[in-house]
């Protein structure tokens, strides 16, 4: 999995929740854009109908504290949380 974004002049950090409890940190740059990157070799992806999958939970960190974003997986939106930014 893969995103990348522009970062908010107020972010200080994006934390990825996935499936499994895996907590996975995004690299923010000096240029104000974030990325976040995940590999998996496969064996620990979850089968079957993606709406019964745990969804992501986003985490993002400003000075008035932490905001969480839940994104089910879902057909129409498994494409856009795992491949592109927000």
């Amino acid at each position: 999995m893969w995103a990348a974004g522009r970062v908010p002049t107020d972010v200080s950090a994006i934390t990825n929740r996935l499936p499994g409890n895996r907590d996975v940190a995004a690299t923010i740059d000096e240029n104000g854009y974030w990325m976040l990157m995940y590999h998996t070799d496969g064996a620990d992806i979850a089968e079957g109908n993606v709406a019964t999958w745990e969804p992501i939970v986003v985490s993002v960190v400003r000075p008035a504290g932490t905001e969480k974003f839940t994104i089910a997986f879902n057909p129409d939106s498994m494409c856009n949380q795992v491949s592109h930014g927000c």
